[in-house]
């Protein structure tokens, strides 16, 4: 192994230093270096200059591009607003008694009336573009 190294302490000449290790490929930490490179392959996997081989570009074929939907038309969102305000007042006009026919008390139907409203109102909203 190889390792370009500078010592902080004694002054000692910077450059290379060869330095065996019993196992290719494990870098062992050198606490008095400042700058460590560590070739991390041997010579015989790189080279004789320890130069990479050029890898191969594998590119895989690019789908076509998403056509850009157009933008809603601006009732589209009043519709949304509608629909979700409308299931709110059910809501609350029910619990306040005054729907017409429920006889001053709230009924199960008109709630889940003004939820489904509401629901509606965010399935339509998914839709906003």
């Amino acid at each position: 192994m190889i390792f370009v190294a500078e010592r902080e302490d004694d002054g000692a000449v910077a450059g290379v230093v060869a330095v065996s290790v019993p196992r290719p490929g494990r870098c062992e930490p050198f606490l008095d270096l400042t700058l460590i490179l560590c070739l991390v392959r041997t010579e015989t996997e790189f080279g004789e200059f320890g130069s990479v081989p050029k890898s191969k570009s594998k590119r895989r074929p690019q789908p076509p591009p998403r056509k850009k939907r157009k933008p809603s038309p601006r009732w589209f969102g009043v519709l949304i607003l509608g629909t979700m305000f409308a299931g709110v007042v059910i809501i609350v006009l029910n619990y306040l008694g005054l729907i017409p026919g429920t006889g001053g008390s709230a009924d199960n139907l008109y709630l889940f009336v003004g939820l489904g409203a509401i629901a509606v109102g965010f399935l339509l909203a998914t839709q906003w573009y």
